[in-house]
């Protein structure tokens, strides 16, 4: 009996000892990619300030991996804008704001929501749509 209980408060040992670990090094981890990320921002605002728009695609995507923001996702917004991808252009423009930002909203009310009074997709289309021809010989 008394090998069950010194059993019984070993593992209650180890596991307090584990949780102990994970509240004190979870933290410093996530730190960690908050500074990365960071870090990856403001490069990525430097690619896009030079005009290097695929470098900077790449580090603000990395950089929202690690710890995504607002203010990322509006700058891979403004890249995919000027690439031309509407459709990621409103996908990212969305998840930029809050409702408390108006100037974003406005941006994304006006290029993403409303073509000819239809909402697609979230997605600006750039071209009408059309149906093919099911009298066509070539499919």
């Amino acid at each position: 009996m008394n090998l069950k209980n010194s059993t019984i408060s070993l593992s209650l040992l180890i596991t307090f000892g584990c949780i102990i670990s994970m509240i004190l090094f979870v933290p410093v981890i996530l730190l960690g990619q908050e500074i990365e990320a960071k870090q990856l921002y403001k490069e990525a605002a430097r690619k896009f300030n030079a005009g290097k728009y695929q470098l900077a695609e790449s580090l603000a995507s990395e950089s929202i991996k690690l710890n995504p923001t607002k203010d990322t996702y509006y700058l891979l917004a403004k890249i995919k804008e000027i690439q031309g991808d509407s459709c990621e252009y409103c996908m990212n423009l969305k998840e930029s704001f809050s409702w408390m930002e108006e100037d974003r909203y406005q941006e994304y009310q006006h290029h993403c929501l409303t073509i000819d009074a239809f909402t697609y997709n979230e997605c600006r289309i750039d071209r009408p749509f059309t149906f093919p021809d099911p009298f066509s010989r070539t499919l």
